[in-house]
């Protein structure tokens, strides 16, 4: 029996060594498949246009309002730039370049300093419109009003405030010398067809409210005749203003500019009357220019181009106030139309042209058939 059990046990065992024996099959591996990560391509940035503007003030800050959604439209992106001093312009200047500006839109600070980055920009092929105060140097076209024009509407206001007699003080910019001499040109030649107006004195300054006050209380002081100033500048008034005041008599003021100070001392009567320049026509007629150069370098543009002058007092007030921010002009300009490629069309002969035409081919064809 013990024989019995020791032969099963030894048949179990040898079963079991064989079936261990046995080659498994491997496991299948899990493969996970990796995929690359996605490379994007950023989109190209649109080129850009640059426009520096001379300060932050709410006749700039309403041309760029105005002009930028037009650079937009065309595939362009704006560039902006508020110079705070005319030396902080020239390096937003260079900034502009550094940036591949195609074409650069300017209203200076200081019409003479630009001659270096200029010569920078004629090297690289980069085209100027040049903005309200002609710029010393090359520039492709000027977008600005007529500054004589605007003296004259000055010497024509200072008649309608005073037709006893106008004895006139001039205050304007010693940054701008060309623009104060065409101003004061204009001026002159308006008060010659008055004959009621003379201009008394002059005085230049650098802009400054507190020098603006200064000088314009010294020449009121010196000269009890004086009943009319002229502040040729939008950003004089102020100064102006307070000079006026404290001197404290009637003196009529002629003022430049359509912003919301100029509106209000017009409205209350420390104003009589403003020559302005609408932002707004400004930059529907620069911007044809700053896209088309822009596109080409060499785009035949017009060397200037004229901005309307027109004149605020408290008669057209209201249509002026209904205006959103700075004034715009009641009766626009047409705005200069980008230059398209158009195929020329013949044009119509007259009828007695094509009379005589067919005349002459009838007598051909007589003299054929004989």
């Amino acid at each position: 029996m013990k024989r019995f059990l020791l032969i099963v046990i030894t048949v179990l065992l040898a079963a079991a060594l064989v079936c261990c024996a046995q080659p498994q099959e491997p496991e299948e591996e899990l493969v996970t498949e990796e995929y690359a990560e996605p490379v994007y391509t950023a989109a190209p940035e649109e080129p850009p246009i640059a426009v520096l503007m001379n300060g932050q003030t709410r006749f700039n800050e309403t041309f760029v309002q105005s002009v930028q959604p037009q650079i937009e439209a065309a595939g362009y992106r704006a560039l902006v730039y508020y110079s705070e001093s005319d030396t902080a312009q020239v390096d937003d200047m260079y900034a502009a370049i550094g940036e591949g500006a195609k074409s650069i839109a300017i209203l200076p600070a200081d019409m003479d300093n630009l001659h270096q980055v200029l010569d920078e920009t004629d090297l690289q092929g980069i085209p100027i419109v040049n903005l309200m105060v002609p710029i010393n140097g090359r520039v492709q076209t000027l977008v600005c009003p007529d500054y004589a024009e605007m003296g004259r509407m000055a010497a024509q206001a200072a008649q309608e405030a005073r037709p006893e007699g106008a004895s006139v003080l001039m205050v304007d910019n010693v940054s701008s010398s060309l623009v104060a001499q065409l101003k004061r040109d204009g001026f002159l030649a308006g008060a010659e067809e008055t004959g009621t107006v003379d201009l008394a004195e002059a005085v230049l300054v650098d802009g400054t409210e507190e020098q603006v006050k200064e000088r314009t209380a010294q020449a009121l002081a010196s000269n009890n005749s004086i009943n009319v100033v002229f502040s040729t500048e939008e950003h004089f008034l102020d100064g102006v203003l307070a000079a006026v005041s404290e001197a404290g008599r009637d003196v009529s003021v002629i003022a430049v500019g359509g912003g919301s100070v100029v509106l209000d001392a017009v409205e209350n009567g420390s104003v009589y009357a403003s020559v302005f320049a609408s932002p707004v026509e400004l930059a529907e007629i620069a911007v044809g220019y700053m896209i088309s150069l822009a596109g080409d370098s060499k785009a035949a543009v017009e060397e200037f181009a004229q901005v309307k002058l027109e004149t605020i007092s408290q008669r057209n007030l209201a249509e002026y106030r209904a205006k959103d921010g700075y004034a715009d002009i009641l009766t626009p300009a047409t705005p200069m139309p980008l230059p398209t490629e158009e195929v020329p069309q013949e044009t119509p002969k007259a009828e007695d042209e094509q009379q005589q035409e067919g005349a002459e081919d009838a007598q051909d064809e007589e003299q054929a058939d004989e």
